[in-house]
């Protein structure tokens, strides 16, 4: 099957695309309406209206559809909540992006600037820090369990403390304030579960 190009409209930051199939057994053919980017666009060709794509340009155009969707999606997710580039990524793939075009999506973000872990991590350190005052071992599970690497969780962490940003001595003594006392099975529990412990692991 072959289409024909309808409309070409520019936006700011991408091209829309009206087509009609050519299928002459059907009477009345239903427009189909693509959006991608310029970049994309410009890979699959320079089309003038009128002109009749075949089926694998098209497809094409439509592969660029849905990686311009992904990378949408991606902006919606990061404008929520920090994310690493893993946790993103299985976001993308929990709201029905494919496997390529999620990766692509993530790579667009770290390119352009909207994803950079290393910015991202002295700042859900001293969250966790500050407000849930949460030790060293505590931080690091839960940024690893949000696919941050262990070793730049560690090196922010440890630029954190040499900067006097974070101290952990300050964090525990907070925790003390909850009145248990130190010796009490009770408040070994609560530093347990805070990760206040030589267990990195």
């Amino acid at each position: 099957m072959t289409y024909t190009l309808l409309r070409v409209l520019p936006k700011k930051d991408y091209v829309s695309l009206s087509l009609l199939p050519c299928n002459p057994q059907k009477d009345k053919q239903d427009e189909e309406k693509l959006s991608l980017s310029f970049e994309d666009y410009r890979a699959c060709g320079i089309f003038s209206v009128g002109e009749e794509l075949t089926e694998e340009t098209v497809n094409r155009l439509r592969h660029g559809e849905r990686r311009l969707t992904a990378v949408k999606k991606a902006l919606r997710i990061l404008a929520a909540s920090d994310n690493s580039q893993l946790s993103l990524y299985k976001k993308l793939r929990q709201r029905g992006t494919e496997h390529l075009d999620a990766i692509y999506a993530v790579r667009q973000m770290v390119s352009s600037g909207y994803l950079c872990e290393n910015e991202q991590l002295p700042r859900l350190i001293l969250r966790y820090a500050e407000e849930k005052l949460f030790g060293r071992a505590r931080i690091l599970h839960e940024l690893k369990e949000k696919g941050y690497r262990r070793e730049d969780i560690l090196l922010a962490i440890d630029s954190l403390t040499e900067a006097g940003a974070l101290d952990f001595n300050l964090i525990k003594e907070k925790l003390y304030e909850k009145k248990i006392p130190q010796s009490s099975p009770e408040w070994s529990r609560l530093c347990m579960r805070h990760g206040f412990t030589d267990d990195l692991d």
